[in-house]
């Protein structure tokens, strides 16, 4: 790759179409809670406090994840630009809603790798379809952790019985939400969304009600009967692999946001689907309990120092073949996330 030492402002139609891939990213329940601001040289990436789930996500942790999906997805979207992207993370201590200021930097043509994931930005989703019980090939599985190392972070797959422990746990967390008439009302708020919504899941995107509940498949649908939604088996073992991070600040949720979205753009570069199971991390005391399902090999991996990298999760994923395709879910325009002020 040829690296020129010069660097130039983006055109406003450049900073919209960084946006826009920046928009694709994967948000809790659609929410989409990041607005944009462009200000000469720099685009600012800000937490949208209109768009908060005080009951769910009290502290924020799952919102400040989905910036980081988007976060990555503008890095990615100013490499294929023609740029190496300058990111600054938390830049103002005085402004706690600013997570991160990306500004172009040097002109350098894009990797082919990063053509490949920006390739993939618009055909991500969240497939909530039963997969096949195919397994991963390993070389996939080395692929998908060397993409969350990049980003400083550990994917680790868990083993058939640490997967049916999480499941357990994802079951009991659902259980303590479906029973929390204020998180079923703030979940209701973002699902079911009418046609022509530009968030929010629609009914379409919740897919099937699984035949037998697994935790292993979130649904949004929280049971509700519903005549039109279809039921399905789904994989009696799925692969699921969890995010860790080596503590669990807000920078650390920035960071397993951007090495979630680097994973799953590789993924779907892959073929593979992705969904997300985030109840064990969003009830305080079962994501706890998770935390013993990474202990013994975080800690091999560390070698003989001891010094573990990771132990926080912060993100558990399904991963496998889908068996259908999944809509996409609504996006908001980009003139509603982006503002343009004037450079001074």
């Amino acid at each position: 790759m040829i690296v020129q030492r010069v660097s130039r402002t983006l055109i406003r139609s450049e900073v919209d179409r960084a946006v826009r891939s920046a928009t694709f990213a994967p948000s809790i329940l659609n929410i989409q809670p990041w607005r944009f601001v462009a200000d000469g040289d720099a685009v600012h990436l800000h937490l949208d406090e209109s768009r908060t789930l005080p009951v769910i996500d009290p502290l924020h942790r799952a919102l400040t994840i989905s910036c980081g999906a988007a976060l990555f997805n503008l890095r990615l979207a100013i490499a294929a630009l023609g740029h190496q992207p300058d990111v600054q993370v938390l830049p103002d201590p005085a402004c706690p809603t600013l997570l991160a200021t990306v500004r172009p930097g040097r002109v350098a043509s894009p990797s082919r790798a990063e053509l490949r994931l920006y390739d993939a930005v618009p055909r991500r989703r969240t497939s909530r379809v039963p997969y096949s019980a195919q397994p991963i090939a390993p070389e996939t599985v080395v692929s998908l952790e060397h993409m969350a190392a990049i980003e400083g972070t550990v994917l680790q797959v868990l083993t058939a019985s640490e997967a049916s422990e999480m499941t357990r746990l994802a079951r009991e967390a659902d259980e303590m939400q479906r029973a929390n008439t204020d998180a079923r009302r703030e979940i209701r708020q973002w699902t079911g969304r009418p046609p022509g919504s530009v968030d929010g899941l629609p009914d379409a995107s919740l897919g099937p009600l699984a035949r037998r509940r697994s935790g292993a498949v979130r649904d949004f649908g929280l049971g509700i009967p519903d005549p039109d939604r279809r039921v399905a088996d789904f994989e009696p073992e799925p692969t699921l692999a969890v995010l860790v991070t080596d503590e669990d600040t807000s920078a650390d949720w920035l960071r397993a946001g951007q090495a979630l979205e680097r994973v799953w753009l590789e993924a779907t570069a892959a073929g593979l689907a992705v969904s997300l199971i985030t109840q064990p991390l969003e009830v305080s005391n079962v994501r706890w309990m998770t935390r013993p399902l990474l202990a013994d090999r975080l800690t091999a991996r560390a070698g003989p120092s001891g010094n573990a990298r990771g132990g926080w999760p912060q993100i558990v994923l399904r991963i496998g073949r889908a068996s259908s395709t999944t809509p996409n879910t609504p996006r908001r325009p980009v003139d509603h996330v982006l503002t343009f002020v004037p450079s001074r």
